[in-house]
């Protein structure tokens, strides 16, 4: 199935993760492509390190829906 438009949302969340799950969650069922700037992002771990005692920083940006589960949607 071709569709006959695409609808695509873009917005400059400002690292706002509130923000930033509204705009996922009002936008699920109508848009195609939501374009993100600036996503929130939370540190998962610090990884060993050869130049900082304390290790080196892992971050992540927010997960949304299946893909909490590790399932992307299709």
């Amino acid at each position: 199935m071709i569709k006959e438009t695409l609808k695509i949302f873009s917005q400059n969340v400002r690292k706002n993760k509130t923000l930033m799950n509204t705009i996922l969650e009002n936008n699920k069922n109508n848009i195609d492509i939501i374009l993100v700037q600036e996503p929130p992002k939370s540190l998962i771990r610090r990884v060993p390190s050869h130049t900082d005692p304390t290790g080196d920083p892992i971050y992540s940006t927010v997960k949304y829906g299946a893909e909490q589960d590790g399932v992307g949607r299709s």
